[in-house]
Formats: structure tokens, C-alpha cells, sequence
């Protein structure tokens, strides 16, 4: 059994999986977003001509991650089309998740999520999340909406739901987790690291003058450290994204 309680986005069984759009056959200049298939059932996706992104073991499952269409932009970045998440009991075909016709973003890639399921993130320039993917006690797959907070490491560390949040409120939410910042090092006059650092944003490691206009903030807890990313000339900017580095133990 499969049920979406996201609006915008299907999620229906299936048996077969139709042919991509001859748009999928061009992917120069997106090459870096794709993935090479690994498992029988990515391969399948791949052989019907469709663009892989990822493939994620969920259970006794895989989700598989595929776009029809890709249109490169600046910094390295492009437009993923016509999404969906394909979910196989080995080579067997079961479900498919996509967003619907008036929705307004689409499908990009399945990221694992420890230990619950998955994130469905959306396919554009700056990707966002969209919903996550659960596998339920029962066996039945339920998209959700986005967990109030996420846990790695073991489950050792937690952090926030900061993703879209403009970075001063993303920092109270980090340090209310137990996340203390870690001060960066440019204090270079009328730069934007010493604009953010004036403001307090003291853990501002470094920001890209062109493209996108990433920052990057550094963070340190018990599990880890935690990188924060931001992107725009928003002040102050928005976090687009995170990564995490555990501890050993």
C-alpha cells in the first residue's frame, strides 16, 4: 500500500514503467547530477531511457530517483524536469511517486534519510526539499511531510529543519540543538564574512563572490561537526543545505 499526504505530489502503484521523453537523452553539462546505475532495478530505469539521480535502499525495497529532462544553468547547477521515485521490490516494479500536473516543483533526487526512509528533494536550480518517504511498520510506503528535525550519527546528533530558513533564525535553531559555532577567519573590511560576522554570524567560514553566492557556516557538537550552507544575496541569506561529519564511536 502506497499514500501521499503531500499535496502536489502522486504516489500510485505500478507494474511497468513507460519510456522516457527524447528530452532525457540530452544531458550535457548535468552529467555531475546523475548516477550510475547500480542495481538491477536502476538499471531497468536506466534502459527505458530515463536520466538516474540515485538509488537508496529502503527495507526490502529500493527507491530509485530519475528525471526526463535537464537544462544546465550557472555554478555547475541545472533544471531537473519531470521527476519521479520509483520504488522496486528487486527487479520488480512497485510504485512510482511524482509531482502532479499543477504542481509547482518537481521531483529531483531521493536522499537517505538514517534509519526512516528518505527525502524527496525537488529537481530545481537551487534544490529544496519536497516531502519525505517512510516505510512503515505494516510494510506500507507513506509520503509525509518534511520531519521537524533530522538525526545523524547514530542518531547522536540532531539538527533542525533549518533548510529554507534565513540564516539568524537557522543559527538560534542550531545552538537550541546543542550546535556551538565555530568563529571563521575572513575579517577582511567591507567584506560580506565581515558584514555577517558584525552581525554576530560569527561562524561564517567563507562566501563565493559569483554564481549562486554560497556561504558556508561551521559548527561543532557532540557528535560532530555540522557545515551550513546558504545561497543568495539575501540578508541574511538562506540555508540551501547541510552536511554533517560524525565522530568516530
Amino acid at each position: 500500500m502506497v499514500q501521499s499526504a503531500v499535496p502536489g505530489i502522486v504516489f500510485v502503484p505500478l507494474a511497468t514503467l513507460p519510456a522516457a521523453p527524447a528530452a532525457a537523452a540530452n544531458r550535457e553539462g548535468c552529467e555531475h547530477l546523475l548516477a550510475k546505475p547500480a542495481s538491477p532495478a536502476a538499471r531497468q530505469v536506466a534502459a527505458s531511457g530515463w536520466a538516474v539521480t540515485a538509488e537508496v535502499p529502503l527495507g526490502r525495497y529500493r527507491a530509485v530517483s530519475f528525471v526526463g529532462k535537464l537544462e544546465p544553468s550557472t555554478s555547475g547547477t541545472c533544471q531537473l524536469s519531470d521527476g519521479n521515485v520509483a520504488i522496486y521490490e528487486g527487479e520488480q516494479l512497485r510504485a512510482v511517486a511524482y509531482a502532479g500536473r499543477a504542481a509547482q516543483r518537481s521531483l529531483g533526487r531521493a536522499v537517505a534519510l538514517e534509519g526512516v526512509g528518505l527525502r524527496l528533494w525537488d529537481g530545481d536550480i537551487l534544490p529544496g526539499p519536497l516531502a519525505d518517504l517512510r516505510l512503515n511498520g505494516d510494510g506500507s510506503l507513506s509520503i509525509v511531510a518534511l520531519a521537524a528535525e533530522e538525526r545523524r550519527c547514530q542518531g547522536r546528533a540532531v539538527i533542525p529543519n533549518i533548510l529554507g530558513m534565513p540564516m539568524d533564525a537557522a543559527r538560534a535553531a542550531l545552538l537550541g540543538a546543542g550546535w556551538r559555532p565555530v568563529a571563521g577567519s575572513n575579517s577582511t573590511p567591507g567584506s560580506r564574512e565581515a558584514d555577517l560576522t558584525r552581525r554576530g554570524i560569527t561562524e561564517v567560514d567563507g562566501c563565493s563572490g559569483t554564481g549562486m553566492g554560497f556561504c558556508r557556516f561551521n559548527y561543532v557538537g557532540a557528535a560532530g561537526r555540522l557545515g551550513v550552507i546558504t545561497a543568495g544575496e539575501a540578508d541574511p541569506p538562506t540555508v540551501s543545505d547541510y552536511d554533517v561529519q560524525c565522530n568516530a564511536g
